[in-house]
């Protein structure tokens, strides 16, 4: 199940899509999201196709993105049944979370670690006015990000471990639910001791986060400026 998620994994391509600005990715992946959560299914299926040029874009193969789409399938029939319940639109709430999940994948794919700290780094800029030390926030952001991929390879990893040794959720509804207990404390466990070696890791370096100061020598191009003129026009249109 959780290794069919690979949305916080970074796969290099010489594509067009991984030569963007990381902040000018990041801020069209904003726009889209957010358009996609207040429009209709007409525009939800124009943000899909554009979804679906950006994935043919990038050479990454598609396999990825449907094996993501795949990983949060128990997710999507919930959101069925609530909207089955609440008689809600079915339809358009699938599209906006598929699209959410394919342009998150969009981003995470073709963006480094690197990348996305200066891509939050530049967003949070505006936050200096008031003093805040955008540095510390914009590293625990973007490792927060990174911990995400983490959380699903290493559920992936427990699930397998289980089933090696005969292990499975079988039972009552009180077994069953004693199961997956046990199953998600040893996890946060084990997340703890990651996150604590990480930590270990930066204290040794005698890290400070304030204090780091990564050079960055990312530009804006023409490209860069086209393709974001190009979501906004979208946007407007939309809004017309």
């Amino acid at each position: 199940m959780f290794s069919n998620i690979t949305i916080g994994k970074y796969i290099y391509k010489d594509s067009i899509v991984h030569k963007l600005n990381p902040f000018i990715k990041l801020i069209e992946l904003i726009i889209l999201s957010l358009l996609s959560m207040i429009s209709d299914i007409k525009i939800n299926m124009i943000i899909l196709l554009l979804s679906i040029i950006l994935i043919l874009l990038s050479k990454i193969d598609y396999k990825y993105f449907l094996k993501n789409i795949y990983g949060f399938r128990y997710f999507l029939i919930v959101i069925i049944i609530l909207d089955l319940i609440t008689s809600c639109n079915l339809i358009l709430n699938i599209f906006k979370i598929v699209i959410n999940i394919l342009l998150t994948s969009i981003f995470m794919y073709t963006t480094n670690i690197k990348e996305i700290n200066y891509a939050i780094k530049i967003l949070l800029s505006p936050l200096k006015i008031f003093k805040i030390k955008i540095n510390r926030i914009s590293i625990i952001i973007t490792l927060s990000i990174k911990f995400i991929f983490l959380v699903f390879e290493e559920s992936d990893k427990l699930l397998k471990s289980y089933k090696n040794r005969g292990l499975d959720f079988k039972g009552n509804i009180k077994t069953r639910i004693i199961k997956i207990k046990e199953f998600l404390v040893t996890l946060f466990i084990l997340l703890l001791r990651k996150a604590d070696n990480i930590s270990s890791t930066l204290e040794a370096r005698n890290c400070n986060l304030d204090k780091i100061d990564i050079k960055y020598n990312y530009k804006i191009n023409i490209i860069d400026l086209l393709s974001l003129l190009l979501i906004l026009i979208g946007v407007i249109l939309c809004a017309i």
